[in-house]
């Protein structure tokens, strides 16, 4: 029988752990840096794959891949950390308002980019269908989020009670990253071990506590956690580690002869985790955050409330910025071209960025337009 948690003395969790979550400005401050390390990704991924191994641009494509992979964690710690600790809501409510705004962003977003793609001459018609019924890649997030709020009544149950969700946490952390991240390490030295050791770990079937559901109970974990400051020194101090592992061991351990190994760049590995959830904690604990004035609090929020509209669209935007005769963006330099004014062109190393900053400006104001239009705000964006 489970021990009832209001007779449990508090653990590592503030007085306030059994309040309703507020919105604080390190999320929304979170999710505009998460908006923008998805941009930069893309850019820099989609490049990586189309340059020579081993050249410069390679090289530095991979590292800005390596260094914003903690982009998709951040976002699913939010909004674990507001869906799970925030007021509670009715299963029909979830249903009505949060998967139905999903399922309805999905089916417009699917039709705006197979439209998008037929009308480029990039896809014919068969294409164009079956675009529209599987959607464009990176809207693989949305199926995600469905599956973590259809959970949410379960997960607030654990949240109720602080040894639960503590266990819960160390279950995440055990089965989805710290012991499917020892079966990698051993099958990179040994793959005869490696095939015994995962076969004994996948025998298990354990799945209760592991998948993206891990970073959703971390947002609400580590949102309301008290951590010393010692404590947050080496998650720091981990997370730089993490970063590091994620940049350097995939040119340690390549697939081949100088093409780096994805298996370090997942989201669900340990080193992208460590770097992400660092970042969680460094951010919840900014004194310059919290101190930050009632009017940029506010604009914050207000931009914040146009990342996932900018998420939908900026695959889009990327694109039209690739098809736009005003811009030349191609895998070794970006240069602008406006009138007679040619530009100034740019290596790699600052036109992952600069591409990424103008899909970010683009998206967000594309986002920031389509919210004042009532329906498409409440359905789309």
């Amino acid at each position: 029988m489970i021990a009832d948690s209001k007779k449990m003395e508090p653990d590592v969790f503030s007085e306030q752990r059994q309040m309703p979550a507020q919105r604080e400005t390190y999320f929304d401050c979170l999710r505009l840096m998460a908006a923008f390390a998805v941009m930069a990704l893309h850019v820099a991924a989609q490049n990586w794959y189309k340059v020579e191994a081993g050249t410069f641009a390679w090289s530095v494509f991979h590292i800005y891949d390596s260094f914003v992979r903690w982009s998709i964690p951040v976002f699913v710690m939010i909004s674990g950390a507001l869906f799970i600790g925030g007021p509670p809501k009715k299963l029909e409510r979830i249903f009505r308002k949060n998967i139905c705004r999903i399922v309805t962003a999905f089916i417009f977003w699917s039709a705006v980019y197979a439209l998008w793609n037929l009308l480029l001459g990039t896809s014919g018609w068969k294409n164009a269908l079956r675009e529209l019924v599987e959607g464009p890649a990176h809207l693989w997030f949305l199926f995600m989020i469905v599956g973590l709020y259809l959970i949410v009544p379960f997960l607030r149950k654990i949240a109720e009670n602080d040894k639960l969700i503590e266990y819960f946490v160390l279950l995440s952390l055990l089965f989805t990253f710290v012991l499917p991240y020892f079966v990698m390490v051993i099958s990179l030295y040994s793959g005869k071990a490696g095939t015994i050791a995962g076969g004994l770990f996948h025998n298990m079937n354990f799945e209760f506590a592991t998948g993206y559901v891990s970073y959703f109970v971390f947002g609400y974990y580590f949102s309301r956690a008290d951590i010393s400051r010692n404590r947050r020194i080496i998650i720091y101090l981990s997370g730089i580690a993490g970063m590091a592992v994620t940049i350097f061991a995939a040119r340690i351990f390549p697939v081949s002869e100088e093409t780096a190994s994805p298996m370090f760049h997942d989201c669900m590995i340990l080193n992208v985790m460590l770097t992400g959830v660092a970042l969680f904690l460094l951010a919840k604990n900014s004194g310059r955050i919290r101190n930050v004035s009632g009017r940029t609090k506010d604009r914050l929020r207000k931009l914040s409330e146009y990342s996932f509209g900018a998420y939908l669209v900026h695959i889009l935007v990327i694109k039209m910025l690739d098809h736009n005769p005003l811009f030349q963006l191609n895998t070794m330099r970006f240069q602008l071209h406006i009138g007679n004014f040619e530009g100034i062109p740019l290596n790699p190393l600052l036109s992952v960025p600069a591409i990424a900053l103008i899909a970010f400006v683009i998206s967000i104001a594309i986002s920031g337009l389509l919210h004042r239009i009532p329906i498409l705000k409440k359905y789309v964006v």
